[in-house]
């Protein structure tokens, strides 16, 4: 026993912020259960079951996503406990999981889960309910994402980008209404529409409209895309080899305190040799003597 828990810890500072991440939490039967965000967040909290069309394997989970969305949620409550703390001075143990990371990345549909005792199943992008919130494949190959939840406001500019003539006062698409009751015929329609121009062609048209849309790019195409790096989403940054490294950086920003890049990640072993001297109070002697025995590099 180390005595490094947070009730051996806040005897010796009772004003200490102590965060605690786990897998599946603390309290519940699998406390001990190791998880990755592969299976604790995308496949325990329900996501991987939700995307993909039904009866289709489930897709496999970007890296590091889960981690990435658990690390900043456990950032806000770290935050919220220096705020409790500059109130009134206590300080508190802070637990965050991946399950429950993901659990909250899922509320919409768990809170109607919970309010409704219905399953969730996945949505088919055959059986979309609003067709022009959809996905089109184009000729290229390539796809074009569709996001026009207020149907009724964005229908004309959708009819004039994709060239669909009469349709727009067709009887059976003429609302919202009856484009939801009509939907698998419009989506079937508007497929092969699709089919006839590439996604640059259609991104042409789409942006002299007032429609909700965007290109479903590839990491490399959002790697160069003009608009992050506008925003400071990426920056160029001096490497200590002497040349230019490319970096993403945080998603938000400070009118007063821009955020920065101010190193880069260390070297192998770059700082063991300060940690065990300045830090855990090590010897030269001792360093050499764990060296030889390759305890470190």
């Amino acid at each position: 026993d180390l005595k490094l828990e947070y009730k051996d810890i806040s005897k010796v500072n009772p004003k200490i912020i102590y965060t605690h991440l786990s897998g599946y939490g603390l309290h519940g039967p699998e406390k001990d259960t190791g998880a990755y965000d592969f299976v604790g967040y995308w496949a325990r909290s329900g996501v991987m079951s939700c995307l993909g069309e039904p009866g289709t394997p489930a897709p496999f989970q970007v890296p590091g996503f889960g981690d990435n969305t658990t690390g900043m949620y456990a950032a806000c409550a770290i935050m919220m406990a220096l705020f409790h703390r500059e109130r009134t001075g206590e300080g508190q143990e802070v637990c965050v999981s991946l399950v429950g990371g993901g659990i909250w990345s899922m509320g919409i549909v768990l809170s109607s889960v919970l309010a409704t005792g219905l399953e969730y199943g996945r949505i088919s992008r055959f059986n979309q309910s609003n067709p022009i919130f959809n996905s089109y494949q184009c000729q290229d190959g390539r796809w074009i994402q569709l996001a026009c939840i207020q149907g009724d406001r964005y229908w004309t500019g959708i009819c004039k980008a994709l060239e669909l003539g009469k349709l727009e006062h067709d009887p059976l698409y003429a609302t919202h209404e009856l484009r939801m009751k009509n939907n698998k015929e419009l989506i079937a329609i508007l497929d092969k529409i699709f089919k006839t121009k590439t996604q640059k062609g259609w991104a042409e048209r789409l942006a002299k409209e007032n429609v909700i849309w965007t290109t479903v790019r590839t990491p490399g195409e959002v790697a160069n895309d003009p608009t992050p790096w506008a925003d400071g989403y990426y920056r160029e940054i001096d490497h200590p080899s002497g040349k230019k490294l490319k970096v993403v950086m945080p998603p938000w920003q400070f009118s007063e305190t821009p955020t920065t890049a101010r190193r880069t990640a260390p070297e192998f072993s770059q700082h063991t040799e300060e940690v065990l001297i300045e830090t855990l109070g090590y010897s030269w002697d001792e360093i050499s003597t764990l060296k030889e025995k390759k305890v470190i590099a």
